[in-house]
């Protein structure tokens, strides 16, 4: 039998999760809720919460049964999270290897305090391995910035900052949000060299020295393609530090670098003779390094070449010091270059180390394993006596655009209107231009239309904003305030409990306990007594309660009197239930605000 292997790539899952922020308020069809559901202890009791299962009735009939209230998702409410790592002294942090198949469950970037905001740093090499003992710090660096050593050889690349505010917001123990930065990426390089690692250190490279300039005749015989060594320490053989890199590491033009392309012994002086004129002249101040040059082949597409040296230990590469990074490699080889009178040597395996598409620092998502979507919704009190509070919720969960059932859209008619302003139909649908939302006209009033199946975000609106359009005979109103089940608000929170109003002599009902009527049944999540008026909010409920017949409590054995009843906002069933979390019971009261934070990874 043929067997095969598979794999769903990170870049496919960081866009999955990028693809779902940007749906939210996306249009009609994609408003997002979080909603609280399930006020009443689980089966087997609170001590063991149990694990959501993927059936339709967990996913829906459970669910809705048992959903309480609903808050819209804004788009400020929504980001791309990446893991916390955050910078502790002594800890060994891998380094971005664009070879690493494992990366992205591995701690390459850092998250550093920084008291005002959060700054999150790439490490691009880890001084073989080392712990870290210097935290990196924005105050040394800049978003321009492509390489940034701390004094403990670690290089970082600063990739943002979370501001506090959006870090307390979202931010868990395992995760933290990301925050691109213009200037780094903008800044960032595509195909550039920061490191070439040394895979082997190899042996026998004698070719290196340093020294300061012999200040009597820098330049040799005043050409400014040569130069004159202290004679100390450089070779008495011609040709020995051919084809390697002279760097100016101090002094009057030091950061300058340029290519040996001879080396001769000339009398008393050791002359080299470099392919580029330094731009601002060495002197007798200056200090240098021979370094070995280490040839960089790429695949043609390089538009700026990348130049690097070997600098030596003992006769062995300790490291690879990048003297121009290059742009636009897509591959790349390199080798240390050996003059042909040093001899044989042992030669050093080298590789270089490829950027993320764009270059480090251009996508943020995803060079740093952007695969988990972050949602922080504050469920503040009663939503301004939108949604119910004196019980609790034990589930959590996302809902994708549900049709709200009972919907009245206060209007009157505008000669700013569009269309005839002639009559609506029931039966037919409108649709509201500016916010996209549509629905079902229900029933005709003088003032207000019921709309059912309502979906997306109706708004009340002005002279200019806010019409409704009849479908069929294109009739239009503006709309002025919109009700939900008898309580003006918007569509910014839904109230999924059953509400019935009437009277009872005394006694009050017990919360969680079921009350009747005939056939239909129904559980207490709270009520409300004034003088002899009562409201009562039921969930779990099945059949419709009537108006004008008792209620009657299981438990307590009170009974109400029905005078009106309200079903649920939404109509039961709609939309897509994307998420469930079951909880440790959260206590709800009219004082309290408490912040629901999901990580969703992808």
């Amino acid at each position: 039998m043929a067997s095969n292997t598979s794999l769903i790539s990170y870049k496919t899952r960081v866009t999955t999760a990028e693809v779902f922020v940007a749906t939210i308020d996306a249009g009609p069809n994609n408003v997002f809720y979080l909603f609280a559901a399930n006020p009443f202890p689980y089966a087997g009791g609170d001590t063991v919460v149990p694990t959501p299962n993927d059936s339709v009735q967990c996913n829906l009939t459970e669910t809705y049964r048992n959903m309480i209230f609903g808050k819209h998702i804004q788009t400020s409410d929504i980001i791309i999270m990446v893991p916390n790592f955050a910078w502790t002294a002594n800890t060994v942090y891998n380094m971005y290897d664009d070879a690493d198949g494992n990366l992205f469950n591995e701690p390459f970037f850092v998250v550093v305090n920084a008291a005002s905001q959060y700054d999150v740093f790439k490490c691009l090499y880890n001084a073989n391995g080392a712990p870290s003992t210097v935290q990196p710090n924005l105050v040394d660096t800049s978003p321009a910035d492509t390489f940034y050593q701390t004094s403990d050889g670690y290089q970082w690349k600063y990739m943002y900052s979370i501001p506090l505010a959006t870090y307390n917001k979202f931010a868990t123990s395992e995760f933290v949000p990301a925050v691109p930065n213009a200037n780094v990426t903008g800044n960032a390089v595509p195909g550039s060299l920061d490191l070439i690692l040394t895979v082997f250190a190899g042996s026998g490279y004698t070719y290196f020295t340093n020294g300061q300039f012999n200040g009597t005749d820098v330049k040799f015989g005043g050409n400014p393609l040569q130069y004159n060594l202290s004679s100390a320490n450089a070779s008495s053989v011609n040709g020995f530090y051919t084809s390697c890199y002279l760097v100016l590491t101090g002094g009057t033009g030091a950061g300058q670098y340029s290519l040996i392309t001879n080396y001769q012994v000339i009398g008393t002086s050791k002359v080299v003779t470099i392919a580029n004129s330094f731009t601002t002249t060495p002197d007798g101040t200056t200090t240098y390094d021979i370094s070995p040059q280490v040839l960089i082949a790429g695949d043609g597409n390089e538009t700026i070449n990348a130049a690097a040296r070997a600098v030596i230990n003992g006769t062995s590469v300790d490291h690879i010091e990048i003297l121009t990074r290059g742009k636009n490699y897509f591959k790349a080889t390199a080798n240390v270059v050996v003059p042909a009178v040093v001899g044989n040597v042992v030669p050093a395996i080298l590789r270089p180390i490829m950027p993320p598409s764009g270059g480090h620092g251009f996508d943020p998502y995803e060079e740093l394993g952007g695969m988990q979507v972050g949602i922080s919704v504050h469920f503040s009190n009663t939503e301004n006596g939108t949604v119910p509070a004196n019980n609790q919720f034990r589930t959590i969960g996302i809902l994708q655009s549900p049709k709200f059932a009972n919907v009245i859209l206060s209007i009157e008619s505008s000669s700013g209107a569009p269309g005839s302003n002639g009559a609506f139909i029931v039966g037919q649908q409108i649709t509201q231009a500016n916010s996209g939302a549509y629905g079902i006209i229900a029933q005709v009033n003088a003032n207000n239309l019921v709309v059912t199946n309502a979906t997306g975000l109706f708004v009340t609106g002005n002279n200019t904003y806010g019409f409704i359009t009849n479908q069929a005979n294109n009739a239009s109103a503006q709309v002025v305030q919109i009700t939900n089940n008898d309580a003006v608000k918007n569509f910014e929170t839904f109230n999924q409990l059953f509400r019935i109003n009437g009277t009872l002599s005394s006694g009050h009902y017990t919360q969680d306990e079921f009350v009747n009527q005939g056939n239909t049944l129904g559980q207490v999540h709270s009520s409300f007594i004034n003088n002899s008026s009562t409201t009562l909010y039921l969930s779990n409920t099945y059949g419709k309660f009537a108006v004008g017949n008792l209620v009657v409590g299981n438990t307590s054995g009170i009974s109400m009197n029905v005078t009106s009843t309200f079903p649920g906002d939404l109509v039961v069933g709609s939309g897509q239930i994307l998420y469930l979390d079951n909880l440790t019971p959260i206590t709800r009261t009219a004082n309290n605000t408490e912040t629901a934070v999901l990580v969703l990874g992808f």
